[in-house]
């Protein structure tokens, strides 16, 4: 079963190689199916309203399709700033986020991707 949610251990080890600055995260989200998985992950957003946190959700909205071979489904995608890493962090390590607001992510989720990503240039 793919991990639905951010690993303490892990978060530790990214700190040490995180970029400076601010952060994007971005999710994207495979909700398991029928009404259930959506129910769960409003549970979950409804959680996590309830942690410390800097982020500013910069987008939200339903994943349209893959537009390169098809080969990957998604169901939403999320889009948050955080000021830094450390922030980011900070919310998804914080006890409250690791209890109540992530024990909701495995009724919600079938598979998931947080991926970290900063402002920088393209470099081949």
């Amino acid at each position: 079963m793919p991990r639905l949610t951010p690993d303490p251990v892990e978060i530790e080890r990214l700190r040490k190689s995180a970029p400076a600055g601010p952060v994007l995260i971005v999710n994207l989200l495979k909700f398991k199916p029928g009404p259930e998985g959506r129910a769960a992950y409003q549970r979950y957003l409804d959680a996590s309203r309830q942690v410390p946190s800097a982020a500013e959700v910069i987008h939200s909205g339903p994943a349209f399709a893959d537009v390169c071979d098809g080969a990957e489904t998604w169901d939403h995608v999320i889009i948050a700033r955080h000021p830094t890493f450390e922030a980011f962090a900070a919310t998804v390590t914080h006890p409250d986020w690791q209890g109540s607001a992530a024990s909701h992510r495995p009724e919600a989720l079938e598979r998931t991707i947080m991926l970290v990503t900063s402002a920088g240039p393209l470099s081949p």
